[in-house]
Order: structure tokens, then C-alpha cells, then sequence
């Protein structure tokens, strides 16, 4: 489904650093028809060429102070970027008017706003400026004494030509842009959408089916065989294997479902009108499909009836396929007791949000930043939903307490960290699983829980689960408190860098939230 043009943050960002060069070209302008006039101001109608040039700043002082962030996101966003572009032009043909119009050197001023807007323009609003700028041409050689018409047709000509030229520009620019934004949306081994454009297209079709009363379903496919493959036979056999499913699991896709790789070994279907059933079959297709080399568990969450919101998809999907792992689907590690205890804990803070799901997932991004391999990946995921479960056995007065915990509270918490760690241990296969949860208290400068480990010592995994953990929770409400946004807990996350925090995992989470993709 394609999103309007400026729904995209980092074409919002772009168009809005282009206002402020914009703002500036305005005040140039303004100053070099200042000092044109004072230069010459034993010609005619410099006070009124002064004026025109205290316009111009004015110009661009007051479009510095429009709103512009929520301009650039509305429907009449092209259309307060071409008035503005336009009423230069407009400004600057009045300056070359007072100065006896064709003949001023102020004319070439004309290509100034043309040249632009076709660095930050699309190709349609570079053709309604570059239409203004040729008529306020046709103007000023109205005005002007005795042009020879092979004057006029000269200039007439090259702005037209720098026009097809910053049309063309504009064109490849635009070009450009979609390029990068497809690489920056799918996955560079398997072509499947990315964590990233996943996100944006669960928003955008969850949206649509909320607008439209359609029902949409979201189905996770996680490969049991992945890690054996990596281990026995290599990471390239590995990589065939992921290629080989993403390629099985599009000859089954409706042309309007989306597929995505949302981890080292796992799968994401985004399936538009489909209710649960439809879901049901969905999962029943591709796990006869990918049977003749991977076993695979599934996790469904069908819009409205488990949850409204994307994030309530995904949680929902989870908790789904952490089951789906348990009942006989599964690769030997019965989970099914710790999911059960993880929804229990988020429900016991009263949060409005999948807590343990959020920090798993943000644990993702964060690991594939930092290099982390897919089977490292899939696992962290798994420590981020399960890092909360031996706070079951935390008192709910201490749990939800506002303020700091006193000594022997704080112990409680701590002790009981390390026991949920060991229930995750007991399960076989997730003993290093249980090592990151374990650590996952510990601080970079040695001052933390249970061993006092401190810098590289820290598994980066556990330092990863730190960040993540702390950041969900502050961008969170808790019962005793708001959440903040994203900027405020990276911010507060930052000041704790190099003592509770590792750097190199505060700058991955920056990178993060500057893109947008924290939830």
C-alpha cells in the first residue's frame, strides 16, 4: 500500500533541513538586493528596492518560524512548499522590475530559487516553479524599455532549459531516493522486507483495515533447523537455507500479503483481509511447505479480535508462537511455563504495553547493529521476552513501588533475578540464554548484580538486554509514574553511559531512535 509522500521520517527530515537552506537563500538574497541598492542608489527606485529587499528577509525569518514539522506531514504539505518557493520568485522579479526589469542583472537571481527546489522538490512542484519563474520572465520584459525580442528570447530559453534540467534532476533524485528506500526496507540476504519496512507496512495496512472494517492477520514463522544447519554444515548452508524459505514461502503469498524477516531465523507474513481462519490455512500451507527441509512453529494474531495496534499484533503474535514452540512443534526447550510467567509479570506492573515482547524486540535491533549472528539474534529475542520471569515471586508492593527500593528490598529483586535465570537454565539448549539474563544487571564500570563483572567482561548480549530494558521501561507508564518519549530516555540513558550503560550499545540505541524503528 503506498504511503503519502511525507508519512516517511526520513523524508520529513530531509524536506526540513531543505527548509532552513531555503530560509537561508531567502536572507541572501535579501542582503545581496540590499547592497545592489546601496551600491547603486543614484538610480531610480532604490528606497523602493530596499524595501523589496527587507521583504525577502522578512521572507525568510517568517517561514522559519511555521511549523514546518507538522506542515511537511499534512495533506497541503507541496502545496505551502511551492507557495513559499513561489512568493520568492515573486520577490525576486519584483527587485529586477524596479531595476528596469529584462536588463537587470537581478534577473538571474530567477534561477536561484528554480535550481532549489530541484535538490528537495518532486518533479511536479519543479514544474509548477519552474512555470512561475518563465512567467515572471514574460513580466519583466513587459516592463521593461525596448527589448529586442532576441534578448528576451535568450533568457526566455536558457531558464527554460535550466528548468528541463532541474526537472530532470528532480526526476533522478526522486529516482535515487526510492532506490535507497527499498534497500533500506528489505532484508540484503533473503529480499524480504526488513524489521524496519515490516513496521511500516503492518502500520500501514493495520490502518487500513481499522478505516476500512476488514480484518488483517499477522503470522511469525520461526525455523527449528536454522542453529543445527549453522553449526554442522556452516554459515553459507545457513544462508541458503534462509533464501531457500523466504523464496518457498512467496510462491504461497497472496499479491497483497508482505513477507519479512524479522530475525536471525524467523518470518513475518503481514496478510490483509484475513480473518483467523484464512490465517489458520496461511500456517497450515507453510508449514506443509517448508517441511521438506526445516521444521518451523507459528504464531498467529488476527485484527480486531486479539489486539488493535500494531504493537498488540506483535505481542500477541509472540506470545503465540513462544507457545507454538511448546506443543509439540518445538525444538526440545518446553517454554511454555516461562511465556505464561513473562505475560504474568507484565500484567503484575500493570503495563499497557508487551513489556517482555518490546524488550526482546528491541534486544533485535540493537544485536543487529552491534553485528550479533542470526542465531545469537533469534536467541536474544527469547532472553528479552523471558529476562522478568523470577520477578513472579517478587511481593506486588515491592513491584510496583515508586521511588527506590531500600537495601534488603533491593536484594529481594536481585535475588530473585538470578533465580529466574536459573528456571531458564534448567530448560536444555538455553543454557547461554540464562547467562545473558543472569548478567543482564550488570554494569560497564563493575557496580552492578550479581558478580560485579564489569567492561567486555559482560557478555554483550546482557549489556544489550540492559539498554533495552531500561529504555522500555522509561518509555512506558507504570502504575507510579508516565512514560517519556524516546529522545527523553535516550537522553537519560545517555547520562549513564560508560558506568551502568556500555557506549557502544547507547550509540547503537541513538541510531535506533533516530530512525524511528524503537517499538
Amino acid at each position: 500500500m503506498a504511503a503519502h509522500r511525507f508519512d516517511d521520517t526520513l523524508d520529513v527530515r530531509f524536506r526540513l533541513r531543505a527548509v532552513h537552506v531555503g530560509v537561508g537563500l531567502s536572507v541572501i538574497c535579501g542582503l545581496v538586493i540590499a547592497a545592489y541598492a546601496a551600491a547603486t542608489w543614484d538610480r531610480p527606485h532604490r528606497p523602493a528596492l530596499l524595501a523589496v529587499a527587507v521583504g525577502a528577509i522578512l521572507l525568510g525569518a517568517a517561514a522559519e518560524r511555521l511549523p514546518w514539522a507538522s506542515i511537511a506531514r499534512s495533506r497541503i504539505a507541496e502545496l505551502a512548499f511551492v507557495t513559499w518557493s513561489a512568493l520568492l520568485v515573486v520577490v525576486l522579479a519584483l527587485a529586477a522590475g524596479l531595476d528596469g526589469g529584462i536588463h537587470s542583472p537581478l534577473t538571474f537571481a530567477l534561477f536561484l530559487p528554480l535550481a532549489y527546489v530541484a535538490t528537495s522538490y518532486p518533479t511536479r512542484s519543479v514544474l509548477t516553479v519552474g512555470a512561475v519563474d518563465l512567467l515572471a520572465v514574460a513580466v519583466l520584459v513587459v516592463v521593461a524599455d525596448e527589448v529586442p525580442w532576441q534578448d528576451a528570447a535568450a533568457v526566455a530559453v536558457l531558464l527554460a532549459l535550466g528548468a528541463v534540467l532541474c526537472v530532470w534532476q528532480a526526476r533522478n533524485h526522486a529516482r535515487r531516493q526510492a532506490d535507497l528506500a527499498r534497500v533500506s526496507r528489505a532484508d540484503a540476504l533473503t529480499g524480504a522486507l526488513n524489521r524496519h519496512g515490516l513496521r511500516e507496512r503492518l502500520d500501514g495496512e493495520l490502518s487500513a483495515a481499522d478505516r476500512t472494517a476488514r480484518p488483517l492477520a499477522l503470522v511469525l514463522v520461526d525455523l527449528h533447523d536454522f542453529q543445527a544447519v549453522n553449526e554442522t554444515q556452516g554459515h553459507d548452508a545457513g544462508d541458503e537455507l534462509l533464501q531457500w524459505t523466504a523464496n518457498r514461502l512467496r510462491e504461497l503469498l497472496r499479491p497483497s500479503d508482505a513477507l519479512g524477516r524479522t530475525g536471525g531465523d524467523e518470518f513475518a507474513i503481514v496478510a490483509p483481509t484475513a480473518g483467523r481462519e484464512e490465517a489458520e490455512l496461511i500456517a497450515a500451507r507453510v508449514t506443509a511447505a517448508l517441511s521438506e527441509r526445516t521444521r518451523a512453529s507459528i504464531g498467529i494474531a488476527a485484527f480486531p479480535q486479539d489486539a488493535s495496534t500494531p504493537a498488540g499484533l506483535q505481542a500477541a503474535a509472540d506470545t503465540a508462537l513462544l507457545q507454538a514452540r511448546t506443543s509439540g512443534q518445538g525444538d526440545g526447550r518446553d517454554l511454555g511455563w516461562a511465556a505464561a510467567l513473562a505475560q504474568a509479570i507484565d500484567l503484575r506492573l500493570a503495563v499497557s504495553s508487551d513489556h517482555s515482547g518490546g524488550v526482546g524486540r528491541l534486544a533485535v535491533e540493537l544485536g543487529g547493529r552491534l553485528g550479533l549472528r542470526d542465531d545469537d539474534l533469534s536467541d536474544i529475542r527469547l532472553a528479552g521476552a523471558l529476562h522478568d520471569i523470577g520477578k513472579s515471586a517478587v511481593p506486588d508492593d515491592i513491584l510496583t513501588r515508586p521511588g527506590r527500593l531500600d537495601e534488603t528490598e533491593l536484594l529481594a529483586v536481585r535475588r530473585r533475578t538470578r533465580e529466574g535465570a536459573e528456571l531458564v537454565r534448567r530448560v536444555p539448549g538455553m543454557e547461554r540464554v540464562a547467562d545473558w539474563i543472569g548478567a543482564s544487571l550488570e554494569h560497564w564500570d563493575g557496580a552492578g548484580y550479581p558478580d560485579g563483572l564489569a567492561g567486555e567482561r559482560i557478555p554483550l548480549p546482557a549489556r544489550i538486554l540492559h539498554v533495552a530494558d531500561a529504555f522500555d521501561a522509561l518509555t512506558h507508564p507504570r502504575p507510579y509514574r508516565d512514560g517519556v518519549g524516546p529522545d527523553d530516555a535516550l537522553r537519560e540513558i545517555e547520562h549513564h553511559s560508560g558506568t551502568q550503560f556500555d557506549p557502544a550499545v547507547v550509540r547503537a540505541l541513538a541510531e535506533v531512535v533516530a530512525a524511528g524503528v524503537t517499538r
